[in-house]
């Protein structure tokens, strides 16, 4: 059974009842990829973490219950899934929830000791831009962490269509020329 194209448009930028769903779904979809980028993130006591484009916001929380003492700022640009999180995070001190435009990132520089992004850079329209505002805002020797799958999602699946319909799908090489471009020297690359 395709998926109609309007839920698929979804992905980059859930909205309405359809967005609900969707920022579900991602929490599911994305609990595997969560973990292992949690696990290379390695936060440490008192560090003040970013992820960029949160979606359902499982991630955040796992990384706010990873210590007690870090602060997570989350930013995306679905009014929907800022608004959720908002909600669900409502309680939570150490967290911080800001809506973004997509191009810039409205911190200050060296603000995070770390920064995060699971599934996202597919939807940047620009994504040497958009490493350069995270390499703006880590601090030095800082960490980031982005993870995604090579080719979009697996052939054959019927989400092959979501990279189809926002952005080309990147490669491992393509990715990692942006990054020493930047000045990152990315020193684990995993492939599923």
């Amino acid at each position: 059974m395709a998926i109609p194209k309007r839920v698929l448009k979804q992905v980059g930028h859930p909205s309405g009842l359809t967005g609900r769903i969707i920022l579900r779904m991602l929490n599911r979809a994305n609990s595997n990829m969560n973990a292992h980028a949690l696990a290379e993130l390695d936060v440490s006591d008192h560090d003040n973490v970013l992820e960029v484009g949160f979606g359902g916001g499982a991630l955040m929380s796992d990384i706010l219950a990873a210590r007690t003492s870090i602060r997570a700022t989350g930013c995306d640009i679905s009014k929907l899934a800022v608004r959720s999180a908002r909600r669900r995070f409502s309680m939570e001190k150490r967290a911080r929830i800001d809506q973004i435009s997509g191009k810039d990132l409205p911190y200050s520089d060296a603000q995070f000791a770390k920064v995060v992004g699971v599934n996202v850079i597919y939807f940047w329209q620009d994504i040497l831009g958009m490493l350069l505002e995270i390499s703006r805002v880590l601090e030095r020797g800082g960490r980031v962490v982005i993870c995604y799958s090579e080719y979009g999602p697996k052939e054959g699946s019927e989400f092959k269509m979501i990279v189809d319909l926002r952005t080309t799908p990147i490669t491992t090489s393509e990715a990692g020329n942006h990054y020493c471009t930047v000045g990152f020297k990315p020193d684990t690359i995993l492939a599923e």
